[in-house]
């Protein structure tokens, strides 16, 4: 209240406190993966472990979770589509990439104890 000359009390104009709106960023469109596949589908030995992920044209980035034989997570990225994807420090086994919103799916098998010229020479 605001006390005002003779006598009576006049309430002070209510001031609300102002806020900038902010507009919500618009949600990027999912990336529309079309495949994925490993090069080579067998790793032996220290090779690297390459997922090659298939989508229309220059579609932005996509989440991509490996998975090991017992479908427990080992490793989580976010990476362009389409492109190469190479994780780090894979270990020997059998393996799932699940890429972007609609799974799509690629394996790959991993032999660290074995070289590729040495499995060539046991078939």
């Amino acid at each position: 209240m605001l006390a005002i000359g003779c006598g009576g009390a006049v309430p002070a104009p209510e001031v609300k406190p102002t806020r900038a709106v902010a507009s919500a960023p618009a949600s990027a469109a999912p990336v529309a993966v079309t495949g994925c596949r490993a090069e080579p589908g067998t790793v032996y030995g220290t090779e690297p472990v390459v997922f090659v992920i298939d989508a229309p044209r220059s579609s932005g980035n996509v989440d991509v979770v490996l998975l090991d034989q017992h479908q427990q997570s080992v490793s989580h990225d976010v990476t362009p589509a389409p492109g190469q994807w190479r994780p780090t420090d894979v270990p020997s086994g059998d393996f799932t990439l699940q890429v972007g919103q609609k799974l799509v799916s690629c394996h790959v098998t991993v032999n660290r104890e074995l070289a590729r010229d040495r499995a060539a020479e046991q078939k």
